[in-house]
């Protein structure tokens, strides 16, 4: 099953269906990037499975595992990433145009992320792609297993998102 929905500037709320295992992942992805704006590690952890791999944007070798990820953020400059602290100034960030696909108890989310450093840096735009995996059928709750982005060279959003640039 595939959804598309775009998040208008400022939103926050989650554009599926509430219930849905889309709107599920959808919120851990929220999120993961509101934990990074508040410097809060453990909610961005509590959304993230302790095996996962992740491509990060600021990082080249592939991070296997939460004990790997907690010894890149550690020895990043204070202020550079989600750490203990909020980063200065605080970033704004808005997720946009997720697609969800769930093949049984695996999901892949596509999007797109706006990232305002608020430092008077022109706007970034991350392609992102991670994959999740059922956690609890019972509760309904998603992890993510693996995550991939990429700073796009050249800042560009879907069409009609609000600076979208066009496919």
């Amino acid at each position: 099953m595939s959804h598309t929905h775009d998040l208008s500037p400022g939103q926050t709320q989650n554009p599926f269906d509430a219930g849905t295992d889309e709107h599920a992942i959808w919120s851990g992805a929220l999120a993961i990037y509101a934990g990074f704006t508040a410097g809060d590690r453990a909610a961005i952890d509590a959304n993230i499975s302790p095996e996962a791999t992740m491509f990060d944007s600021d990082t080249m070798p592939l991070i296997h595992g939460k004990a790997e990820l907690d010894r890149i953020r550690d020895a990043r400059p204070a202020g550079a990433a989600p750490a203990a602290t909020v980063p200065s100034p605080v970033p704004v960030l808005r997720g946009i145009a997720p697609e969800v696909r769930i093949w049984g108890d695996t999901a892949v989310l596509l999007h797109y992320l706006a990232v305002d450093l608020a430092d008077g840096s022109p706007e970034q735009t991350v392609r992102n792609t991670s994959v999740w995996r059922r956690a609890s059928t019972a509760t309904g709750r998603w992890l993510m297993v693996h995550n991939h982005e990429d700073v796009m060279a050249v800042h560009w959003l879907p069409d009609g998102v609000t600076g979208g640039t066009g496919r």
